[in-house]
């Protein structure tokens, strides 16, 4: 059984179909909505109150004003290995790539990417250099290709046996991409 409240209302309870679920469409609510549980979302979710407890898995979460967050985790995609010519890195999965034995310079393909104007997303690659390094030397976003701007407006050296993080920040103003971007090597 699922407990529902809002706000002063208990609904009463109900049972959960066979994969332990409940769903419920085109909710709007004034005031608190408690559940006991984790909250799964596969549509917008849009709120101007406090999320407090665990949310469980949110998708195309709007949120007004100041976040707060006391920890974040961000997830790394499966370790891409021997990246060569074009290699599709899906930001639905993720913003953070980890690359191995790369085999030569790359263009990094972002798709998924949310065409949203006034919007900014930070995309960053993991490079486990070898003797030979490598970096994402062009990129494309959702297949159309784009201008790298370098920090210091020169492209970046990569260096050999370290580990390096490449940052792309893809703003995307007036339905136009600006692409800037970063390597630093460590270790």
């Amino acid at each position: 059984m699922i407990n529902i409240s809002m706000a002063q209302t208990l609904i009463e309870p109900y049972s959960l179909d066979s994969s332990n679920s409940y769903t419920m469409t085109n909710l709007t609510v004034t005031g608190n909505v408690t559940v006991s549980g984790n909250v799964i979302a596969t549509g917008n979710v849009t709120t101007s109150g406090t999320l407090n407890g665990s949310i469980g898995t949110l998708s195309n979460v709007t949120l007004g004003g100041y976040t707060t967050q006391g920890q974040t985790a961000e997830i790394v995609s499966t370790a891409i290995t021997g990246a060569t010519g074009v290699v599709t890195h899906d930001t639905s999965t993720g913003t953070t790539f980890y690359h191995t034995s790369i085999a030569a310079n790359f263009t990094a393909n972002f798709t998924n990417v949310p065409t949203t104007n006034n919007r900014t997303i930070t995309v960053a690659l993991i490079l486990v250099q070898g003797s030979t390094p490598y970096y994402p030397n062009a990129i494309q976003i959702n297949g159309t290709a784009q201008t790298i701007k370098w920090a210091n407006a020169t492209a970046p050296t990569p260096t050999a046996s370290r580990v390096e993080l490449v940052t792309f920040s893809l703003i995307y103003m007036s339905s136009t991409w600006t692409v800037i971007g970063q390597l630093g090597t460590f270790g």
